[in-house]
């Protein structure tokens, strides 16, 4: 993102993390919740709601935060929360990307809410990338159409860039 707002893009995050990139506007949710809620957080804790409040809270500031920034592409990162969020507030383009834990990592009941969630999401976004071909199997086994994934993998593509043939040595320092 800071290579991006270097180059006079006009970048926003939008996180429950706090994070500070030089160059990039951040809004953060929840983090300071208005005192009025505190109570009503404290009872969610207790009946293992936080992740639904924090959700609902976070789509009404994102609807209000949309029309202010206008942004030209919204990316999401991460499926069961972004993702689900960027989906919820209707914004297009969407592009999300998934990481195998968003996919792979599930049990029981928690499973099929998971799975149901992650097929919402990636059934409504524009387009979506991943890392790995397990993350891009499992999708096209989720029923994703093969032409809205894109198989993005880390690191360096070797037949593209190849590493010179000379190498620089460096003199040794001695006494």
């Amino acid at each position: 993102m800071r290579c991006l707002s270097d180059h006079g893009y006009d970048m926003h995050l939008i996180s429950f993390e706090t994070e500070e990139i030089r160059g990039v506007h951040t809004h953060y949710s929840p983090i300071h919740l208005p005192h009025s809620l505190r109570a009503l957080l404290k009872l969610m804790k207790r009946l293992h709601l936080t992740y639904f409040f924090k959700l609902i809270y976070t789509l009404v500031r994102l609807r209000s935060l949309l029309p202010a920034i206008k942004p030209d592409i919204m990316h999401s990162h991460y499926v069961i929360t972004y993702g689900l969020l960027g989906v919820l507030s209707g914004f297009h383009p969407h592009i999300v990307t998934v990481y195998g834990s968003d996919l792979l990592k599930t049990h029981g009941l928690f499973h099929f809410l998971k799975h149901s969630v992650a097929q919402y999401v990636l059934s409504h976004a524009d387009a979506v990338t991943c890392d790995s071909e397990v993350a891009y199997q499992t999708m096209l086994n989720m029923g994703v159409s093969e032409g809205k994934i894109k198989l993005i993998s880390f690191g360096v593509d070797m037949d593209k860039f190849k590493p010179q043939k000379t190498v620089k040595t460096c003199p040794l320092l001695s006494n």
